[in-house]
C-alpha cells in the first residue's frame, strides 16, 4: 500500500495536481486552486428588525477552506443564517475563508411590521353608540388587520358598537405578523357629557339624558365621537329665545346663503317625546316641523324658558358648565371642537 501512495504522489507531482486533506463538516484545510474572488448572495438586502435571512457565499474558483461568518450587529450562524437586531440600522455581514479572500455586504435593517390606530384616543360612548376605528399597517406586504373588541362588538371594517356600561377596548392585529397589534381603550357610560369649545369664547358642557331620549342621545354621541361638529358655525341667534347650531353647510357656504339651516348628517332620526322641558339652558333637537321625524344634527339651546315648545321638540340635555359662554354666543361663532366626556 505504501508503494502505491508513493506512486500516486509522484504521478501527481508530474501532472501538477494538488493533493489536499478534507476536514470536518466538508471544509478544507488548504486549497488546490485558491479562489480569486468571493461574493455574497443576496447582495445589499434589506430585512425587518428581528427577522432572518439566509446568505450564501459564492466563489468563481471554488474553495475548500473553512468559511467564517460575522455580523456587526444581530447574529449570524456558521451556515449563513443572519438574524437582524431589534433596532433599525445598517449592518455589515462578512464571509471569510481561512487563508483566502473575504467579502462583505450591507444589510439595511428596517422597522418591522407596525400597526397604528389613527385615533389618538377612544371616545367616551353610551350603550349602542358606534364609532369606526381605523388602522394603518406599515412595512408589510399584507396590510390587513384582524379586529377584536371587549365591551362591545367590532366588525371587519373596525366599526365598534358599544354594549352596556364600563370599559371597552378595540384591537387591530396585523395579518402578516400576528405578534404586532395596536389597542385603544375607553369608557361606556349611560349618559356622557359633551364639551363644546367655541373660538374666542371658551367652552360649555352639555349633560346628556339618555333615559329621557335614548335614540336622540345615541345619535348625538355618534356625531360628536366622529368630530362632526368641529368647524361648524352657529347660524341662528334669537336673543331671549334660542341659539342654534349643527348645520355642516356652514363649513363651506357663506353664513348668509339661503341654504344655511337646511343641512344635516345625511339622514334623519325618529322623533322622541322627551319628558324634559324647554327651560333655560336646556338643549333640544331642531326640527323642520313640530313632532316630525326630521332631526339630524342641528340642535338649539334655550336662552330662556320656552314652555310653548314642550312636547313638540325633543329635549335631551342641559348646559351644566359654561352658561356664561352660552350667554355670550352670537351668530357666526365657530365650534372648534366637540368631545364626549365622563359625567
Amino acid at each position: 500500500m505504501r508503494s502505491l501512495w508513493l506512486v500516486l504522489i509522484t504521478l501527481a507531482s508530474l501532472l501538477g495536481i494538488g493533493i489536499f486533506a478534507t476536514g470536518c463538516a466538508g471544509t478544507s484545510a488548504e486549497f488546490s486552486n485558491p479562489p480569486t474572488g468571493l461574493s455574497l448572495n443576496p447582495s445589499n438586502p434589506s430585512v425587518r428588525v428581528r427577522q432572518s435571512i439566509k446568505f450564501t457565499a459564492i466563489s468563481p474558483g471554488g474553495f475548500g477552506g473553512t468559511l467564517t461568518w460575522s455580523a456587526s450587529a444581530g447574529s449570524i450562524t456558521q451556515d449563513g443564517l443572519f438574524t437582524a437586531p431589534a433596532t433599525t440600522q445598517n449592518v455589515v455581514v462578512t464571509a471569510s475563508i481561512a487563508g483566502g479572500p473575504s467579502t462583505s455586504t450591507n444589510v439595511a435593517v428596517t422597522d418591522g411590521v407596525s400597526v397604528v390606530l389613527t385615533e389618538t384616543s377612544a371616545p367616551v360612548l353610551c350603550p349602542t353608540a358606534e364609532f369606526k376605528f381605523t388602522a394603518v399597517v406599515g412595512n408589510a406586504v399584507n396590510n390587513g388587520v384582524v379586529w377584536s373588541a371587549t365591551g362591545g362588538t367590532v366588525n371587519s371594517e373596525g366599526q365598534f358598537v358599544a354594549d352596556g356600561s364600563g370599559p371597552y377596548s378595540v384591537t387591530a392585529r396585523s395579518v402578516e405578523d400576528t405578534t404586532v397589534s395596536a389597542t385603544l381603550s375607553g369608557q361606556i357610560v349611560d349618559s356622557p357629557n359633551v364639551r363644546f369649545t367655541i373660538q374666542g369664547k371658551g367652552s360649555f358642557v352639555i349633560a346628556l339624558d339618555r333615559a329621557s331620549a335614548p335614540g336622540t342621545v345615541t345619535n348625538f354621541v355618534n356625531l360628536v365621537a366622529r368630530e362632526f361638529y368641529d368647524g361648524i358655525l352657529i347660524h341662528r341667534f334669537e336673543p331671549g329665545f334660542v341659539i342654534q347650531m349643527g348645520d355642516p353647510q356652514t363649513k363651506t357656504l357663506n353664513i348668509n346663503d339661503p341654504r344655511i339651516g337646511q343641512g344635516g348628517p345625511g339622514y334623519n332620526i325618529p322623533f322622541e317625546n322627551s319628558p324634559l322641558r324647554n327651560i333655560k339652558y336646556s338643549v333640544a333637537m331642531a326640527l323642520s316641523g313640530p313632532r316630525t321625524d326630521t332631526a339630524g344634527s342641528q340642535f338649539y339651546v334655550n336662552l330662556d324658558d320656552n314652555p310653548e315648545l314642550d312636547g313638540d321638540y325633543c329635549v335631551f340635555g342641559n348646559v351644566i358648565v359654561g352658561q356664561s359662554v352660552i350667554d355670550s354666543l352670537i351668530r357666526g361663532n365657530r365650534i372648534l371642537s366637540a368631545r364626549t366626556e365622563l359625567p
